[in-house]
């Protein structure tokens, strides 16, 4: 760090610079020392401290969706699928037709209740599926 030098020789722009540099590493010597002056020594304590929280065991947290969880999510999901194609295909088409046609009208019928059983069962067991450990 240049102090107390005389920037004459160097163009303005520098001159100017050096002068910005030279103010702002006094600022914050400034600072550090009035840093080191409001510390309280704590005879160790937080050394202490941090040296036990590096010895603690590693917090868990919840996986949902972790290495195991996604054959099983995909399992279920497609038991789900399958389970719903077969339901409408044995009604014959109607009854994905007839639901959203009751769906439409804001009539609950049997086509309704078996489409929103079918979603409930099958987005239930995702659910169970994605949020339990092995």
């Amino acid at each position: 760090m240049i102090l107390n030098h005389d920037l004459g020789h160097l163009p303005n722009d520098q001159a100017q610079q050096l002068a910005a540099d030279q103010a702002l590493e006094a600022m914050l010597r400034a600072d550090a020392a009035e840093w080191r002056a409001a510390y309280i020594h704590n005879d160790g304590f937080s050394d202490a401290v941090m040296h036990r929280v590096a010895q603690l065991p590693a917090t868990t947290t919840a996986r949902t969706f972790g290495r195991y969880v996604t054959p099983r999510l995909v399992i279920v999901s497609a038991a789900a699928v399958i389970g719903a194609l077969l339901a409408i295909f044995s009604s014959g088409g109607n009854l994905l037709i007839d639901a959203v046609m009751d769906l439409a009208t804001f009539t609950v019928t049997p086509s309704v209740v078996a489409i929103g059983g079918m979603l409930l069962v099958a987005s239930t067991a995702t659910i169970i599926t994605a949020t339990t450990e092995r």
